[in-house]
């Protein structure tokens, strides 16, 4: 299996419907949304796709991201 590009990370607590949303987003462009409670951390989230390399990684974080806050209805806050 080859590398994956992880981005968008997204810290703190999103309702199930939330989380509903980035993983149609995500499904949407070949990605994976993952989200987790991590001891010591804390809940966080981020989206998961294939590792292409440059330019197709940014191109393929760019459009993920655009359609994640539209579907949110605003700023999705994610920490590149």
């Amino acid at each position: 299996m080859g590398a994956k590009f992880r981005f968008g990370y997204c810290r703190g607590e999103q309702t199930a419907a939330e989380r509903g949303l980035r993983e149609r987003v995500a499904e949407l462009h070949g990605c994976i949304y993952l989200y987790a409670d991590i001891p010591g951390l804390g809940p966080q989230g981020w989206f998961e796709g294939p590792n292409s390399g440059e330019p197709f990684n940014s191109s393929l974080q760019s459009r993920v991201i655009a359609a994640a806050e539209r579907a949110l209805g605003g700023a999705d806050e994610v920490d590149e």
